[in-house]
């Protein structure tokens, strides 16, 4: 009988480190802050990522917060790791913005632009793709405030790209009104 209970509490442990491990795996998607993924080899990428954010925030008329960028950016690097291509196969259609999917046209954005990305330049991999994506949540904790609509890191990110000499152009993105209940 003292067999039993001793089966029975390993098995006990072995449930709660898969339950550890799977609520660690899901709160992993923390900011990085070392310099690995800041190498001139993943600027491009760099680049790509931040001016897609930046294309949806003009999509959405300078609305976006970077809480929603924030959210939206943890959401694809969860989906990346569960094996979700960072690029769609196709190029995308027709996104349209709707007031309450602010990070859904995120994701499209960053996606679409990975879809030009990846047509000429090679793939990064898994490892590097996140890695940048984690430097952008750092970029947006060091730059934004407790407030909720804070656009601290959108703000910064408006400047740099002007500075850097990038354009972005968004082509009319259709809006739908938020639809009355």
């Amino acid at each position: 009988m003292g067999q039993m209970n001793r089966r029975k509490q390993l098995k006990k442990e072995r449930k709660a480190r898969e339950k550890r491990l799977e609520h660690r795996q899901q709160q992993a998607p923390l900011a990085y802050t070392g310099r690995k993924y800041h190498t001139e080899a993943l600027v491009p990428l760099h680049l790509a990522t931040e001016t897609a954010i930046f294309a949806a925030d003009l999509a959405c008329d300078g609305e976006l917060t970077d809480r929603q960028v924030r959210r939206a950016v943890e959401r694809l690097i969860i989906d990346i790791r569960r094996g979700v291509p960072p690029a769609p196969n196709e190029l995308p259609g027709e996104m349209v913005y709707r007031q309450g999917e602010e990070e859904k046209l995120l994701i499209d954005h960053i996606r679409s632009r990975y879809y030009d990305f990846f047509q000429t330049e090679p793939d990064p991999g898994r490892d590097n793709l996140i890695g940048v994506l984690r430097s952008v949540l750092a970029s947006i904790d060091v730059r934004t405030s407790i407030n909720a609509q804070s656009r601290g890191y959108l703000e910064f990110l408006e400047d740099f790209l002007a500075r850097a000499g990038v354009s972005v152009e968004v082509k009319d993105v259709p809006c739908e009104p938020e639809q009355l209940r």
